[in-house]
């Protein structure tokens, strides 16, 4: 591992893990790994509790220390609602209260983010994330690197214009 940097493990990261079985602290690259409260709803989604893939994310989250980061006080719900309407107009569109409230949990508890959906989140001002896309056989943080969200990407300028 060469990073104790910590991050929030994005929703299609943490399937990716589960279903190839890595161990996500290697293949991270990082000691400190958490979840959020969204993208711990978006995994439990309309199943039951007991039905065998929301055991299995139960038990990757134990595993990945069981860090839950609250995403449900004022502050990261203003922080997301800002996220959602500045970004509003980026091309494609980006209006996701989900990805919004993620980003802004990233940034509040200065976690990086670690997503495999870049275009939702490449933008946004104030995150820092790293692109799991990048085919790695892991330690994400130092192969793919550390990005920070911003405005310079070609796909932005209608963002920069308004």
């Amino acid at each position: 591992m060469s990073s104790s940097r910590p991050c929030l493990i994005d929703t299609n990261v943490f399937i990716w893990i589960r279903d190839r079985d890595l161990d996500p602290f290697e293949y991270v690259g990082s000691a400190d790994l958490a979840i959020s409260d969204t993208i711990a709803a978006e995994l439990q989604g309309p199943l039951p509790a007991d039905h065998p893939i929301v055991l299995a994310n139960w038990l990757l989250a134990r595993r990945m220390g069981g860090q839950i980061v609250d995403d449900t006080d004022v502050e990261t719900g203003r922080l997301g609602e800002d996220i959602q309407t500045r970004y509003r107009l980026h091309d494609p569109p980006s209006d996701d209260p989900a990805d919004a409230l993620i980003a802004a949990v990233a940034i509040l508890s200065g976690r990086v983010l670690i997503t495999r959906n870049w275009k939702n989140f490449h933008y946004v001002s104030g995150l820092e994330f790293a692109d799991a896309r990048v085919p790695v056989s892991g330690d994400i943080l130092a192969n793919a690197g550390i990005q920070r969200g911003n405005l310079d990407a070609p796909c932005c300028r209608r963002v920069r214009r308004s």
